[in-house]
């Protein structure tokens, strides 16, 4: 009977980690549950079931924090918008700060742009910042 509850335990957590993913608290106690789940075949002493669930459930943190460490050096990958702050765009339509006109160029795609100042066509300019559908950019001086 013990066998049942600690599979039922080790489901449920399982289920609560598919649920809230990316966290894997909860994968580390279904593992501890689990494992006090075939210890009940070698232990009837509940207190070393429970202690066989916080060994493995300990060591299987440690193990995914490990793993998480060493797999979380990797660079972050920016999203294509986030991509374009701090990068220079060329001026196709001039930039009227009055109007909150103006068009740029940047890799091949035209972009709504704002500036303090004017900034004349075939300019060049930095992007400052991404704001909605538009970019706000400071002329290079």
């Amino acid at each position: 009977m013990k066998f049942i509850i600690w599979m039922i335990l080790g489901i449920l957590f399982f289920i609560i980690e598919i649920l809230t993913p990316g966290i894997f608290f909860f994968t580390s106690l279904s593992i501890g549950f689990f494992m006090a789940g075939f210890s009940t075949f070698l232990f009837t002493n509940i207190y070393l079931q429970w202690t066989v669930f916080l060994i493995f459930s300990i060591l299987s943190i440690l193990i995914i924090k490990f793993i998480m460490r060493k797999n979380g050096g990797k660079p972050v990958r920016l999203a294509n918008v986030d991509g374009l702050k701090g990068r220079t765009a060329v001026v196709i339509m001039s930039i009227q700060p009055s109007l909150n006109q103006g068009l740029v160029k940047v890799d091949g795609e035209e972009w709504r742009a704002v500036a303090e100042e004017e900034v004349k066509k075939g300019e060049q300019v930095r992007i400052q910042e991404i704001e909605g559908n538009h970019l706000i950019v400071k002329k290079i001086s």
